[in-house]
């Protein structure tokens, strides 16, 4: 775990603005931060505790190539052997060393050699350009900015607040996470900002313009007819790699549902056990998983931190780590499992990722006539996103939100416009899930709960050949009764398993009674919310609220959690807030 952040300036690039923006990113470097300039490129490094992240940031032998980076290179050491056979001579044991002799070979195409996990800048000082690369899933994040004087680009959204000066806000993206619970695409809650999407190449030059590549997408993975016998062998050899590169001696299984148990299974069938798994007070079912395997078990905090009031304590802390609005139930929990495994330096295994490669949820399961109509009649987009304030938005939106209100489905109808209708409707909704929401609201939400307390975590499914492979399976197979991931876990798993859950925070237990009224009080009053959305509207959610319906609990959460957020980061600098009552902040 680490972070970056850098300028890339039209004249001169200013190295104490570069050290504001990787002091905003501190908590994702806890050894410190390094800086690297050349001219007018400034490229900051936010050190995690894994050694590799000493070496960063890095010069080229010749001074010509500046690299900071984020994540691990799973091929370091095929590619190695590459380009040394090549005639390339490294002289450090840094991965990191090898995209610069990488670069000198491939140069633009660089990318397509690398598996991982990670985010890279990479300044070229002869072609006078600054390539910013994430990896093809979306695990870790990277923003851009356009400034007064070039570029600016972060890990996290809150590394480019020193760069923008005054912030806005975007509506598009407001309405993408009002709608949806997060945001997604290029637009951010910060106006003039973007995302760099997953498996995407960036290009900045000297003369400001800006050449966007995506290096690989689904949409390059095509289906295959094999037969079950031969799907099941794959996939045990996939397993068997892919954990033996991910799991370290000192890894924790966070147990979080039925993904984790089959991971925990998985790797005890391979021989590469975590040190111990996580629960949470009250939660039986991690502790018996792991006597089950002869391994530790760790409790995370107390059964007065997982309460109502004891999450909701959590909340704000939430909204800050979000950094870009995602709402998530499990955050809070999440935040306290990480705050211990940060201060024991212990890596967080999280099981994120099959139900979607393998389409083993429910969601993807339907019945026979449902089936046929599917395939008679291609589903629409509305039919696969539901928005949270459906039929409400004339009502509640202001002016600017209710006109950005009808893009916020963008994002998906593009991650399905690559695959010219040829996709089943099982895979258009794995298509939806891999591309939008899992990199952008599970993942990223797991990775900056997971770095807001200093942590690292790797998430073992989330192998590009794994994803591959599942995506491309025939739907016979993953709509098969038992899964593949449950069908290799289930012979080593006890009789009679209950998963483990994470606590989720109970919202009408917490938005009820006096912390209700005090919270409608305050989002009535808020200036920030009055410009954005409608008051009698506005009002009518919280006396939903107040009569006990969950949905418009959830409304109000998502209204309270915006104007937490605007408080933090615009009417605020984006510092993180203490542990505590998240009305009370909002009343200060």
């Amino acid at each position: 775990m680490s972070g970056i952040a850098g300028i890339y300036a039209e004249q001169f690039a200013d190295e104490r603005l570069a050290q504001a923006m990787i002091k905003q990113l501190g908590h994702r470097g806890p050894s410190g931060p390094a800086l690297l300039g050349e001219g007018r490129v400034v490229c900051a490094q936010a050190r995690g505790p894994d050694a590799s992240d000493d070496a960063l940031p890095l010069r080229s032998l010749d001074g010509s190539l500046l690299l900071v980076a984020d994540g691990m290179i799973d091929n370091a050491a095929e590619l190695r052997a590459h380009l040394e056979a090549r005639g390339h001579r490294h002289y450090g044991d840094s991965d990191w060393e090898l995209l610069l002799s990488a670069y000198t070979e491939y140069g633009e195409d660089l990318p397509r050699h690398i598996d991982g996990v990670y985010v890279f800048a990479l300044y070229d000082r002869i072609a006078r350009k600054l390539l910013l690369v994430r990896d093809r899933l979306g695990v870790r994040p990277l923003f851009l900015a356009r400034t007064g004087n070039g570029w600016a680009f972060a890990s996290e959204l809150k590394g480019l607040l020193p760069a923008l000066g005054a912030p806005a806000i975007d509506p598009r993206a407001l309405a993408q996470f009002l709608q949806g619970r997060f945001s997604a695409g290029r637009h951010t809650l910060l106006a003039g900002t973007t995302r760099v999407q997953a498996g995407e190449l960036v290009i900045l030059n000297e003369h400001g313009e800006i050449d966007q590549r995506s290096y690989w997408t689904l949409a390059e993975t095509t289906s295959t007819r094999i037969k079950a016998s031969e799907a099941n062998a794959r996939f045990d050899r996939l397993a068997r790699e892919t954990l033996s590169a991910h799991v370290s001696a000192e890894s924790m299984l966070l147990c979080d549902g039925e993904q984790s148990t089959q991971l925990l299974a998985l790797m005890a069938a391979h021989g590469t056990m975590p040190a111990a798994t996580v629960g949470f007070p009250g939660d039986n079912a991690a502790a018996k998983l792991a006597a089950h395997f002869g391994i530790p078990h760790h409790i995370i905090g107390t059964k007065e931190d997982m309460s109502a009031e004891g999450l909701a304590r959590q909340f704000a802390l939430h909204v800050w780590a979000a950094d870009d609005l995602i709402f998530d139930h499990a955050a809070p929990a999440r935040l306290l499992a990480a705050e211990s495994i940060g201060k024991e330096r212990n890596q967080l295994l999280a099981a994120i990722g099959s139900a979607e490669i393998f389409a083993s949820a429910a969601r993807y399961r339907r019945g026979f006539l449902q089936g046929l109509i599917a395939r008679l009649f291609e589903p629409d987009i509305a039919d696969l996103t539901k928005g949270v304030f459906q039929g409400q938005e004339r009502a509640l939106f202001g002016p600017a939100l209710h006109r950005a209100a009808p893009e916020w489905r963008a994002p998906y109808t593009q991650a399905l416009a690559a695959y010219a209708n040829n996709l089943s409707e099982l895979q258009r909704r794995q298509c939806l899930d891999l591309t939008v929401t899992l990199p952008e609201r599970t993942l990223a939400s797991f990775d900056r709960t997971v770095n807001a307390q200093g942590g690292t975590w790797r998430a073992p499914w989330m192998d590009r050949r794994l994803v591959e492979f599942g995506f491309a399976l025939p739907d016979r197979i993953k709509t098969a009764r038992i899964s593949l991931p449950q069908r290799h876990a289930r012979a080593l798993l006890p009789a009679n398993l209950v998963h483990a859950r994470v606590p989720l925070l109970p919202l009408r237990t917490w938005l009820s009674g006096e912390t209700l009224e005090r919270a409608g009080r305050v989002l009535s009053a808020s200036p920030p919310l009055r410009a954005w959305l409608h008051k009698d509207a506005l009002s009518g959610i919280i006396d939903a609220a107040r009569a006990g319906r969950p949905a418009s609990t959830l409304r109000l959460a998502l209204i309270l959690q915006f104007a937490l957020w605007h408080r933090i980061f615009i009417e605020g600098d984006g510092t993180r807030p203490e542990a505590g009552d998240p009305v009370k902040l909002l009343e200060d």
